[in-house]
């Protein structure tokens, strides 16, 4: 963790340094910095604004401004590192865990542990799912966990709210994104997969999709559709899906 915020610490300095031009730092009788506007904020930062009589295309920027921009590149930095220990960094569902850790749609089981590998339950998947279309999944007092994300799925057609506990299959995940897509088709035969067989008549649509834009890529030419699906691959099924919703 040390060596991480070490590196944190060395990005932020070199982010910053990077939006300085070479006479940033010369001294004058009233210290500045000159940021040419045309450079592009990191991040989202608020770009900045030309002082009045200064030149178009040049503003003038506090050390304290620069102190801030300092401060704001390391809590960038710090958000790139994930809390879970059972999460290494060359693990192939780490950047899934990250997006859905980044973007709060998926919680871990403590504040260290993520558990990739523990099978998922439909309320869960219900209040991701709910998530990542911008719907809240926090109860309120007295509610079950599972309650906001239960009442979004069945008003939006995407799931009867059934059995909330009872752990969720590959293909039942695979049918709920392809409702909220909005029952998309695509021409892709199953039968090129070992296990093609086993998808479930009312999956089968869904799954074509599913494959046609990546959201299930196979495991050793098998789809696993009855497998049981596991933290690991709804985050990383998350992220796949994002830049496509």
């Amino acid at each position: 963790m040390m060596k991480k915020r070490l590196s944190a610490l060395l990005l932020a300095a070199c982010l910053t340094l990077t939006l300085l031009p070479a006479h940033a730092l010369a001294t004058s009788s009233r210290p500045s910095i000159i940021i040419p506007t045309s450079s592009q904020p990191y991040y989202g930062a608020p770009p900045f604004r030309p002082a009045p009589g200064t030149e178009q295309n040049h503003t003038s920027v506090s050390y304290t401004d620069l102190i801030n921009l300092v401060w704001f590149s390391l809590a960038i930095q710090e958000e790139l590192v994930l809390p879970y220990t059972d999460v290494p960094e060359e693990s192939w569902f780490y950047p899934g865990v990250r997006y859905v850790y980044q973007q709060a749609l998926m919680p871990g089981v403590s504040e260290t542990s993520f558990a990739p590998y523990e099978p998922v339950t439909r309320g869960l998947a219900w209040n991701v799912l709910t998530r990542t279309s911008g719907g809240d999944t926090t109860p309120a007092s007295g509610e079950v966990w599972y309650a906001l994300g239960m009442a979004w799925v069945v008003e939006n057609g995407i799931s009867d709210g059934t059995e909330p506990t009872k752990l969720i299959t590959r293909e039942q995940w695979v049918s709920m994104l392809w409702r909220r897509a909005g029952y998309p088709s695509a021409p892709v035969n199953l039968n090129a997969y070992a296990d093609g067989d086993q998808v479930s008549g009312y999956a089968q649509d869904a799954m074509r999709w599913a494959i046609s834009i990546g959201l299930i890529q196979g495991s050793n030419g098998k789809l696993c559709p009855q497998s049981t699906l596991n933290r690991a691959e709804l985050a990383t099924m998350v992220m796949r899906l994002a830049p496509k919703r």
